[in-house]
């Protein structure tokens, strides 16, 4: 479900893992109505999903980027905000924002596949 909110640049997605279980985020861009989005570090690279930062190639643009385990993603959360992955090392991910400061995260954290 995609829903407009007063006063937010992008839509809300209504995210939901079973009937009467779920969370809003914000909406990403190419998603639509009734798309699966596939979380983990097996799930395939496509807009919406979510994965690890260390499973995801350098040069992508992701968003609602994690600094710790669970936050539920701290970084590129809002409208036209995004990071894009510059490279991997053994333990962490550098991520640049759209402020060109490189950010570097653990690359078990989870981010989104796309933009706001």
């Amino acid at each position: 479900e995609l829903n407009h909110e007063p006063g937010r640049g992008a839509p809300l997605a209504y995210v939901e893992f079973e009937p009467g279980s779920g969370f809003y985020s914000s909406a990403i861009e190419g998603t639509y109505v009734d798309q699966e989005i596939t979380v983990g570090p097996n799930a395939p690279l496509q807009v919406g999903n979510v994965l690890p930062l260390g499973s995801i190639p350098e040069g992508t643009m992701v968003c609602n980027i994690e600094l710790r385990p669970g936050d539920g993603g701290k970084i590129a959360r809002s409208s036209g905000s995004f990071g894009t992955v510059i490279a991997h090392t053994q333990a962490h991910t550098s991520v640049r924002g759209t402020n060109s400061l490189p950010l570097l995260v653990h690359y078990r954290q989870d981010s989104r596949y796309g933009l706001p």
